[in-house]
């Protein structure tokens, strides 16, 4: 993890050496004119720089989340050196209790030096927040930034159904019931990809800058499922669909007017190019996780994008329609946690 970081940071330094040579070659005064010779000037490819270490991340197949009795005990009992555990939850939140071990680092401010500097590079960082959605959504930027990390499935709520540790209402059992259609209705249709604004120098600034703007643009990170069905039922236009479940998940159930791909081959020009910039993108998986990670990606992109809050599990639950089971506040175990 450490080598992967240390390769992006060399990239960095070579252009920023490149920068300065151009800018020492631009003051170079041409013998015969007494002009400087004009130069063209160097621009670094944000997007460009930020697809591929997208794509780096997803084609290595990576775990998409890491369940709390792995959590419990691998890191907590265990004591694994390879982990660290940044727990994203608001500060009055994480006082409540919190996993022992953990960092805080809350979502809306992830981004800021001070939080950044928590992290350690050479370790596995698990990103733990209420559900498992925003942490999810946190792993991908840190993943972009060339960390290892991941979720926490289900987050503190996996870990304990203790309201006043978790700061939050703890859901009910997910046991969605609305309908999946079966078969493939990709249009096949595709689209330019956003526009980004802004100049950057290195694809550590840029993911940073566009975090921040994820933040300052307010838009929502998930919706819920009756939510997006009313959208559905409405045929509302300015909505596109993506389920990133297998392709025979997809064409046995999957919700009206969605397109698919998985969630390995997101990082791919050709399938985002199948994205229009122009519409909220609602991503979906099994239960958040992945879907999350990719929606955050889009985000940085350019898009607009939001993570189907529990996935399919919230949509549909019968296996014939590719529904899943999804959480279950019933099956979690109740792990300690600590207040210091």
């Amino acid at each position: 993890m450490y080598e992967k970081v240390a390769r992006r940071v060399a990239v960095l330094m070579v252009s920023a050496m490149a920068l300065s040579a151009v800018a020492g070659c631009a003051t170079t005064v041409d013998e015969q004119t007494q002009e400087a010779p004009e130069v063209a000037a160097l621009s670094f490819d944000a997007q460009a720089a930020m697809i591929a270490a997208a794509d780096e991340h997803l084609s290595s197949a990576p775990a998409t989340k890491m369940t709390p009795e792995d959590v419990y005990n691998t890191v907590v009992l265990a004591g694994d050196p390879g982990y660290m555990l940044v727990d994203i939850r608001s500060a009055e939140h994480f006082a409540l209790g919190h996993i022992p071990g953990a960092v805080n680092a809350p979502f809306a401010e992830v981004w800021t030096e001070e939080n950044l500097a928590k992290l350690d590079s050479s370790k596995r960082i698990v990103v733990v927040c209420y559900t498992g959605h925003t942490a999810a959504e946190t792993a991908m930027f840190y993943n972009m930034l060339g960390y290892d990390a991941l979720p926490m499935q289900y987050g503190m709520t996996g870990w304990t159904t203790d309201e006043s540790i978790v700061g939050a209402a703890i859901p009910e059992r997910v046991a969605g019931d609305y309908p999946m259609v079966p078969g493939d209705e990709d249009t096949g249709a595709t689209y330019d990809l956003p526009t980004l604004d802004g100049d950057y120098v290195g694809l550590q600034e840029a993911v940073i800058a566009r975090m921040a703007a994820f933040f300052e643009a307010g838009s929502s990170p998930t919706i819920a499922a009756q939510d997006l069905y009313s959208i559905v039922q409405s045929g509302d236009p300015g909505y596109q669909i993506l389920s990133i479940r297998s392709a025979e998940e997809y064409v046995a159930g999957h919700i009206e007017g969605a397109i698919q791909a998985d969630l390995t081959e997101m990082g791919k020009e050709e399938n985002l190019a199948r994205l229009d910039p122009n519409k909220t993108i609602v991503v979906y998986c099994h239960s958040g996780h992945g879907a999350g990670q990719i929606a955050m990606m889009l985000n940085l992109l350019g898009y607009t994008a939001m993570d189907l809050k529990f996935g399919a599990a919230g949509w549909q639950v019968d296996p014939e329609l590719g529904g899943n089971a999804g959480y279950d506040p019933a099956a979690v175990s109740g792990y300690p946690t600590v207040t210091d």
